[in-house]
């Protein structure tokens, strides 16, 4: 039971329990529970209704537990041999994988079913864990020839993992643990329990998109990283980082695909009111590679040219600038996406920087707004997105652009 901050006998431990609950941004009750653990204290809980959800939810914890010790265990035997001389061949060295407790999952089908005792773990919690499969009455391993990611929590405990696959053939070549009681995976930042002290500190995070890419930052000192966790980043991602910083630096991989998706981005978390500064990689970089090619001084180099988002985006749709048609489409676009900011005073600066950037007036960006909210309103644009963009053309000239 939370304590009242006022009372004299308790004030110097639940001041304690108070700093280190805002020092870490974490809920009260894992504070506490931390606290104790680092005291030797035995916390005595209340009973309540929901003891039984309670006692679920720690066998779940405890079989993820069990899963990365024998997953690690595995990847350190004779059969994870390939699978290490791969990770070593890739620049990870022993004290890092152990570091982030990486695994390996065997090519079999009952290799960590067997490790949980069944009077223990039932069935129920079995299936529930996500790291198996039921089929004919019985389980099998969800994970198999896979190098093993463990996913935490903010708090640190493993909820989930991702597994890379060692077959070539394999069309999946990442595979995640599916949404159970303990993880959501929108609510879930891969690396943030390792990160969140230096993301408080540089006031600021660096975001990738892989496993390797954030364990490569966070080995080369750049400490401020978080990756996505099976799913792309989306506004639950946005609140969870928005405990520790609101600013952002996306680094996705250099290809079109990962150039795309750090747009998609780049607009969510302009929405969910962060500053977003975007870099550019070589096209046959992902960030793993670039860091490992170049060190991470290249990558602070590379960092400090690169551009605010709304900047970003325009240079690179500038080659298809080319019409004042072309320009009426693009900045319709961009519309859509600048109205959905909420805080207006970070709209009017998103605003005026797209007026810059394409010689517009303020004025008719802002009316373009205005006429949206008036559709969104009545219901007339609901779809729009599905349809054709509807132009403002003002001249024979723009009207033969469309039309050709």
């Amino acid at each position: 039971r939370r304590p009242p901050r006022s009372t004299p006998s308790n004030s110097s431990a639940a001041s304690d329990v108070y700093k280190r609950q805002e020092y870490e941004n974490i809920e009260y009750v894992e504070a506490l529970r931390r606290l104790a653990d680092r005291y030797g204290i035995r916390i005595e809980w209340e009973k309540s209704d929901d003891d039984f959800q309670k006692g679920e939810t720690a066998l779940l914890y405890e079989i993820h537990e069990i899963a990365r010790d024998y997953f690690v265990t595995q990847l350190n035997s004779e059969k994870g041999q390939k699978a290490r001389d791969y990770l070593l061949s890739r620049g990870f060295d022993q004290s890092v994988l152990g570091h982030f407790s990486v695994g390996f999952a065997p090519d079999q089908w009952d290799g960590l079913i067997k490790v949980f005792d069944p009077k223990k773990f039932t069935p129920k919690i079995l299936e529930k864990s996500g790291l198996f499969i039921r089929k004919d009455g019985r389980f099998l391993d969800r994970f198999r020839n896979r190098i093993m990611f463990p996913i935490c929590n903010v708090s640190g405990r493993i909820v989930a993992f991702g597994g890379r696959t060692m077959d070539e053939k394999e069309p999946a070549k990442y595979l995640n643990s599916p949404e159970t009681p303990i993880y959501f995976k929108s609510g879930t930042l891969y690396g943030l329990e390792h990160s969140k002290t230096a993301i408080q500190k540089e006031k600021e995070a660096v975001i990738v998109e892989g496993y390797t890419d954030f364990i490569r930052f966070y080995d080369a000192g750049i400490r401020n990283v978080v990756a996505g966790s099976g799913t792309a980043l989306n506004f639950h991602h946005a609140r969870l980082l928005k405990r520790f910083t609101t600013r952002t630096v996306l680094c996705y991989d250099g290809d079109n695909a990962g150039q795309k998706a750090a747009e998609r981005v780049g607009f969510m978390l302009i929405k969910e009111g962060f500053d977003v500064q975007v870099i550019r990689l070589p096209e046959q970089d992902d960030p793993d590679s670039f860091l490992q090619k170049n060190g991470a001084e290249a990558f602070k180099t590379l960092k400090a040219e690169s551009p605010m988002f709304i900047n970003y985006y325009i240079d690179r749709s500038r080659e298809e600038l080319k019409t004042s048609a072309s320009k009426a489409r693009f900045v319709e676009d961009l519309v859509w996406e600048i109205s959905e900011v909420n805080n207006p005073v970070v709209r009017d600066f998103i605003v005026k920087e797209v007026a810059d950037q394409l010689q517009l007036k303020e004025e008719r960006i802002q009316s373009q707004i205005r006429n949206l909210y008036r559709r969104k309103r009545s219901g007339t644009d609901e779809n729009r997105r599905d349809s054709v963009p509807t132009l403002q053309i003002s001249t024979v000239t723009e009207k033969a652009e469309f039309e050709l």
